[in-house]
């Protein structure tokens, strides 16, 4: 996609990582040329929060970003939940300019566009690497305090969910006012279609670019285009036609399967493959899920 195709949006990338490849102004730089006008930066943990929302004041417009703790984080041993809510609250009330209006509790309402912070995430959980046994009780209740920080601030939520689907969608019943996002989404129709039901979004990877995500590609064959949204996640989860490349194309020590050598420009593989699923042009695509972007994050 050239400069003067319809621009894309990569809704879910870590320039804040520090496995990013390529410095963060490489990265936006290539994404601008490959037609990826801007880009959606969510936190992982505290540090990388505050330093998403660094990077969406350095580049106002350009990069936007989402404040949360991901599952990896809350299952650590010294992780204290009620002091990682009240550092992302900080991090919500201090460097935004309070609205003329109120929220629904009656407190000042937040201008959070001011400072291009536009959603809680990325938050969930996850039973693929973490069991249910074992830490399942903390996920769920951090992840309850995410969805209820969202609706405090009345902003949308990123919602990792790998293998436990079931209890996110169960968890955020509780919170019907709550907008939200599958992020990477990896699971069966039915899941998906639950999702819909709630006027939630997808989000789509290039895991529809592998070979064996035949079962997936059903299921994105599917869903609604005017709930589809696409991200890299960089610089994880690397399209198949770089996962094919050479170690020497890539940043050296750089190289992995579905590791660490991605970034925003190739969510135009992401865009193509499903233009592709879709029996649509990429042009349709990219009108499509910038609009969904845009109108889901205020953006």
């Amino acid at each position: 996609m050239n400069s003067e195709s319809h621009e894309l949006i990569d809704t879910h990338c870590h320039l804040n990582d520090s496995n990013l490849a390529w410095s963060v102004e490489e990265a936006i730089g290539r994404a601008e040329q490959a037609g990826v006008r801007q880009l959606v930066v969510p936190g992982l943990d505290v540090a990388t929060s505050e330093r998403a929302v660094e990077l969406a004041g350095q580049y106002p417009k350009r990069v936007f970003a989402a404040v949360g703790i991901h599952p990896h984080e809350v299952v650590k041993k010294d992780f204290e939940l009620k002091n990682a809510i009240q550092a992302l609250r900080n991090l919500l009330l201090h460097h935004c300019k309070p609205a003329f209006n109120r929220s629904s509790s009656g407190n000042a309402a937040i201008n959070h566009k001011s400072c291009n912070m536009v959603a809680i995430g990325e938050v969930g959980i996850d039973y693929h690497h973490h069991t249910q046994e074992e830490t399942g009780v903390r996920q769920r209740e951090a992840f309850g305090q995410f969805l209820k920080l969202a609706t405090e601030h009345n902003l949308p939520v990123i919602i990792h969910g790998r293998e436990a689907y079931n209890d996110v969608l169960a968890i955020a019943a509780g919170y019907p006012q709550v907008r939200a996002v599958l992020h990477s989404f990896e699971a069966p129709y039915e899941i998906a279609a639950q999702a819909l039901d709630r006027g939630w979004l997808i989000s789509l990877t290039a895991l529809i670019t592998y070979p064996n995500y035949d079962w997936l590609r059903e299921v994105v064959a599917k869903l609604p285009l005017e709930r589809l949204m696409v991200e890299t996640d960089a610089p994880y989860l690397p399209p198949q036609r770089v996962r094919a490349q050479k170690p020497t194309l890539t940043p050296p020590g750089k190289l992995g399967r579905r590791g660490l050598n991605n970034e925003p420009a190739n969510v135009v593989d992401v865009a193509q493959a499903l233009a592709k699923v879709q029996q649509l042009t990429l042009e349709e695509i990219a009108v499509a899920t910038t609009k969904n972007t845009r109108a889901f994050f205020g953006i």
